[in-house]
């Protein structure tokens, strides 16, 4: 889960900031939306229907990040709330401390967007400052046909790296029952899932 509740620490933007910073060029790091959304909807679609049945169900995606699940959820009936940024699988995460991600290419030829991060941990490994940096071709600005310039954006904040086990005491803090954990070879998403149902009314 990322910290969105702080304020900026030296040059780290809060993380709302920090988003609203990188809207503008959001689209230039991940290809194939409308793919990503129907395949990702599918495969919780099939989670939710396996526990409480064939019926739509009322949603809250408390970690809906750009909102790709949101979406693909409410595009197969479901009623849904989307709030906060996102999560990552950090229990296997903070046990190695990576420094960077791999480089993600979006686009082809001359229009390739590079994009990549780097990651620089606390002592204790729960949280990390974060670099995230986009190669974005400038195009033929100076008109020789050439083309070969490249704007460098470079954005900052601080991540909370939360296990499994603090998430799910977090959702039980918050009023839901039976958090439960389901692992990609068993439900088919591509990140751990957890789920709980809020409490029943009195």
């Amino acid at each position: 889960m990322n910290d969105s509740s702080g304020g900026e620490d030296g040059n780290n933007a809060s993380v709302a900031r920090f988003y609203d910073q990188l809207a503008a060029d959001y689209h230039l790091i991940y290809d194939h939306w409308d793919g990503s959304t129907e395949r990702q909807g599918r495969a919780l679609d099939t989670v939710i229907r396996s526990v409480l049945g064939q019926q739509p169900a009322t949603v809250l995606d408390c970690a809906c990040g750009i909102g790709t699940q949101a979406v693909g959820l409410a595009l197969r009936g479901h009623r849904v709330t989307g709030t906060d940024i996102s999560t990552r699988p950090y229990d296997q995460i903070r046990r190695s401390r990576p420094v960077s991600t791999t480089p993600q290419l979006h686009g082809s030829g001359a229009g390739r967007t590079v994009t990549f991060q780097l990651w620089d941990w606390s002592e204790d490994g729960e949280r990390y400052d974060l670099e995230h940096f986009q190669l974005i071709p400038s195009g033929d600005e100076a008109g020789d046909g050439a083309g070969d310039d490249w704007r460098v954006e470079v954005r900052r904040t601080t991540y909370r790296a939360l296990t499994e086990r603090q998430l799910a005491a977090l959702v039980t803090d918050a009023g839901f029952d039976g958090p439960a954990w389901r692992q990609p070879e068993d439900s088919g998403f591509f990140q751990p899932l957890l789920t709980a149902r809020r409490h029943a009314a009195p």
